[in-house]
C-alpha cells in the first residue's frame, strides 16, 4: 500500500475516493443531472458535489432501508447539503436547518 501511496501522492483511499466521485460527476455531466436538489444551481465540479438523500433518512421508519433507497438519492452542491460536515453552516440557501 505505501507504494500506491508514494506513487499516488496521497493515500491510496483517498485517491480512489477521488477518482469515483471524478467518474460520477462525468455521468452525472454526460446525464445532464448537475443540477443542486436544494438551490437549483449547476454544479459545476466534483469537488462541489455531494449525494443527497430527498428525505432525512435517520428519522424515518426504517432508517437503513430509507438511506439504501437510490429513488430517493439526489445530488447537491457539497455546501448545500444539510447531511455533508459543514461546521460553519448554521442554516442551507433554501433555509433548511
Amino acid at each position: 500500500m505505501q507504494v500506491k501511496d508514494q506513487l499516488l501522492g496521497m493515500p491510496a483511499g483517498t485517491a480512489e475516493n477521488r477518482l469515483r466521485k471524478m467518474i460520477m460527476f462525468g455521468l452525472l455531466q454526460k446525464l445532464d443531472l448537475t443540477q443542486c436538489f436544494r438551490c437549483q444551481q449547476r454544479i459545476l465540479s466534483a469537488e462541489e458535489l455531494s449525494i443527497d438523500h430527498q428525505d432525512p433518512w435517520r428519522s424515518a421508519d426504517s432508517p437503513k432501508e430509507a438511506f439504501f433507497d437510490l429513488d430517493r438519492i439526489t445530488f447537491s452542491h457539497f455546501k448545500c447539503n444539510s447531511g455533508a460536515t459543514n461546521r460553519d453552516k448554521v442554516q442551507c440557501p433554501v433555509g433548511h436547518p
